[in-house]
């Protein structure tokens, strides 16, 4: 990928496929099933997906924020689990 913007449209078409997709398969069933307040839960685990590829393939640092950022996150999440 360049820095350029010259991969955009293809992830793009990558992003339009997989939602897509989504929208095609069972997925709307299976969130009517399981509840959407237990879906939206994970949502927020896209942030420390996002955080942790960064300082892996970014090598961009792990302040002490970003570490309670994410700690806070995971809290969230098993206590919307619990719930």
């Amino acid at each position: 990928m360049g820095l350029d913007g010259s991969s955009g449209l293809g992830g793009s078409r990558l992003l339009d496929c997989a939602v897509q997709h989504l929208r095609r398969s069972r997925v709307p069933a299976k969130v009517a099933r399981i509840g959407a307040n237990r879906v939206l839960a994970y949502l927020y685990l896209q942030t420390l997906v996002g955080l942790l590829a960064s300082a892996l393939l970014l090598g961009e640092g792990l302040g002490a924020a970003k570490v309670a950022g994410a700690v806070i996150i995971l809290l969230g999440v098993y206590l919307a689990r619990r719930a």
